[in-house]
């Protein structure tokens, strides 16, 4: 955060140089508090800090997020919204899960809820699957948590958190993001930029895999291609995750 003492010194040294002004000159005040100038100024310093979070922020975020070693978290918080339930492949024990108060939703979903009800049974899945050793159900927006970097539809670099870290027992490692209907079809960013990942990471020695993983007819299918391409009568490109 730029404070005003900085942001005094700025305005100073850019009035000094554009406009003659002497060092501290009474008249720079004059200017910058003039109700006729006030406007000016709030855009130019508006333009400034959109600047400045684009060229500086974002740009030690995108650093960090590449250069983040991430590892399982040893400790998660949860509030009274979550409550402990008992799935034996969790790599974090107790699994805490949302509670929901909803008495709308569907019966299998009124308790316990995840983000979706997909992800609800994408854990059961996982949980009883003979290659799983464990599984970790990612969170976002917190160091605490993985993201991959990729390109959003504005043509900027964003994290996505992925929904599952899974250990096989062999050591390979994969990562899924659960989705169904719309959210597949809106997910071509997230999914080419978790392949292009994959990718470059797997040319570094890790045994990564992966992708957007759906719920189609009692089988789980998953989209690991750099082109990604969603249509629900045409899934000829989504491989078959079988992982028992």
């Amino acid at each position: 955060m730029i404070l005003w003492g900085e942001l005094r010194v700025h305005l100073i040294s850019f009035f000094t140089q554009e406009f003659n002004f002497e060092n501290d000159d009474i008249e720079f005040y004059k200017v910058v508090l003039s109700p006729k100038n006030v406007e000016k100024i709030q855009e130019a310093l508006a333009l400034a800090r959109e600047e400045y979070k684009r060229t500086v922020v974002e740009q030690e975020k995108e650093r960090e997020m590449e250069s983040l070693i991430w590892n399982v978290p040893k400790m998660i918080s949860y509030n009274s919204k979550y409550q402990a339930r008992n799935y034996k492949k969790s790599i974090m024990k107790p699994y805490y899960t949302r509670v929901s108060n909803n008495s709308n939703q569907a019966s299998l979903f009124r308790k316990y809820e995840e983000d979706s009800g997909v992800e609800v049974e994408f854990i059961k899945y996982l949980d009883n699957a003979k290659k799983v050793k464990w599984w970790f159900k990612n969170g976002y927006g917190e160091v605490n948590y993985f993201a991959v970097p990729y390109v959003n539809k504005y043509g900027k670099k964003a994290p996505f958190y992925v929904n599952f870290i899974v250990q096989m027992n062999d050591g390979t490692i994969g990562l899924f993001d659960t989705k169904k209907g719309k959210t597949a079809e809106e997910a071509k960013e997230r999914a080419e930029g978790l392949a292009k990942y994959i990718k470059e990471q797997n040319k570094k020695g890790k045994k990564l895999f992966g992708g957007i993983v759906i719920l189609v007819e009692g089988n789980w299918r998953y989209n690991d291609n750099e082109n990604y391409y969603y249509n629900p009568n045409d899934l000829k490109d989504w491989k078959f995750l079988s992982l028992n």
